[in-house]
């Protein structure tokens, strides 16, 4: 498990990467669900946790085979090696966690306006109550 300090400014720099990826579409290995939270995460503390595998795949297959190499069936068994679980409803913002969207999991943030995820035409808001799985960040 990561241990991580939230910058003292994380609240700012958390709205900052929320604003940048609100209308990017979502793309395999630059903005997809998990790394739109690791980049969250990154502005927040300073340290990317996806640092190693940005840039190694392209696609959907090709993101589940660096899940699969690192030992995860899933974005949720991601998220669980990395931090600790919260209760989702205790759960605050910065913290991350997942939910099942079109019948797939998918890894989001907890910002001001919701649960955000990473979609096909960029960020979609989801309320909290929605989040299946949650985990402490910081």
């Amino acid at each position: 498990m990561l241990k991580l300090q939230r910058l003292p400014d994380w609240e700012r720099r958390l709205a900052l990467v929320v604003e940048h990826h609100l209308d990017m579409p979502g793309e395999w290995g630059v903005a997809d669900c998990l790394l739109t939270v690791a980049d969250v995460i990154e502005a927040m503390t300073g340290i990317d946790p996806a640092a190693r595998v940005r840039g190694t795949y392209s696609s959907e297959i090709g993101a589940a085979k660096v899940m699969r190499r690192r030992k995860c069936a899933d974005v949720e068994a991601v998220l669980a090696k990395l931090f600790p679980p919260v209760g989702r409803l205790s759960a605050s913002r910065g913290d991350a966690g997942v939910i099942e969207r079109d019948g797939m999991l998918a890894a989001g943030i907890i910002t001001e306006r919701g649960f955000a995820v990473k979609v096909e035409t960029g960020l979609v808001f989801y309320p909290q109550t929605a989040i299946k799985t949650a985990f402490k960040v910081g």
